[in-house]
């Protein structure tokens, strides 16, 4: 029981550095202007984010959908500087921090 445990923390531990590491590689796509490539960054950054969710506090989840809505209306208005800071500062320093 202990090893299930230890397994399912180091998944969530890979999943989360996975998730970051998506977060600044879209940030960097969106402040290059490659906004295509970048928007298909996002698009899996949110589908890995939805299968992880689960392991934030509900506090964090919350915080996590404001962002997300955060980005989205920086997305209808092109402003892709916002949304490159706020994945690789804001969203990444939210996920760093998933057990607090």
């Amino acid at each position: 029981m202990a090893n299930l445990k230890h397994h399912q923390r180091d998944s969530a531990h890979d999943a989360i550095n996975t998730i970051c590491n998506e977060a600044v590689n879209a940030a960097n796509h969106f402040r290059l202007g490659f906004e295509g490539e970048a928007n298909v960054l996002l698009v899996a950054l949110i589908d890995s984010l939805m299968q992880t969710i689960g392991h934030f506090a509900p506090i964090k989840q919350g915080t996590l959908e404001r962002l997300c809505e955060d980005i989205i209306r920086a997305q209808q208005r092109h402003d892709l500087i916002y949304i490159a800071d706020a994945l690789e500062f804001r969203l990444v320093q939210l996920i760093k921090n998933h057990e607090d």
